[in-house]
């Protein structure tokens, strides 16, 4: 009935994903340019560069890069039971996270 437009055609995936630029990255997960920075020269996050200053990020494949340096969660300490004393086992063990 309606024409097709190129939005209609194209992937939903690419079709509603906007690139972002370094500082909006940054607001999105809470960290400074500068790690993004970081991240960016140590190939941690996915980007896109359209020349030697124009650099873009897609939120969900830098979210989904992000994920493979996810540390799972675990109980430590002697009394897993009580969780405040598992707390301060962590926080006074010294080990550094």
């Amino acid at each position: 009935m309606g024409e097709n437009t190129p939005m209609e055609n194209s992937n939903s995936k690419s079709a509603s994903t906007r690139l972002l630029t370094k500082n909006e990255l940054a607001i999105q997960l809470g960290v400074s340019p500068r790690t993004i920075e970081t991240w960016v020269a140590c190939r941690r996050i996915p980007v896109y560069k359209f020349g030697r200053r124009c650099v873009r990020f897609d939120l969900q494949e830098v979210r989904e890069a992000l994920r493979h340096f996810r540390v799972e969660a675990s109980v430590c300490g002697p009394k897993a039971s009580n969780t405040q004393q598992s707390a301060h086992f962590c926080a006074s063990s010294g080990s550094d996270v």
